[in-house]
């Protein structure tokens, strides 16, 4: 790609215009093209697992996170009780 500064000419920029002009007008005739093959699919089903598996190991983490912290809570809750009211025998 032209980089375009102050010093450039007139002709480059130009020609960098007319190169930007093809380059949208290939754009817009691939996106005409909305015909998918089965590339596509197949790309599209590994994003989308490769998402799936990264929110599945986000529920198993939260899922431990939150037995170990209601595990860490019974546990206090069961020793403050215990030393409120002590049981003598």
């Amino acid at each position: 790609m032209l980089s375009i500064n102050s010093k450039s000419n007139k002709a480059e920029i130009k020609a960098a215009y007319q190169e930007a002009i093809l380059r949208v007008a290939e754009l817009e005739a691939m996106q005409a093209n909305k015909v998918l093959s089965l590339d596509d699919y197949r790309q599209d089903f590994n994003r989308r697992l490769q998402l799936h598996d990264v929110e599945f190991a986000f529920a198993v983490r939260d899922a431990m996170n939150g037995f170990n912290k209601a595990a860490d809570f019974l546990g206090n809750a069961k020793k403050a009780t215990v030393e409120l009211f002590p049981i003598n025998r």
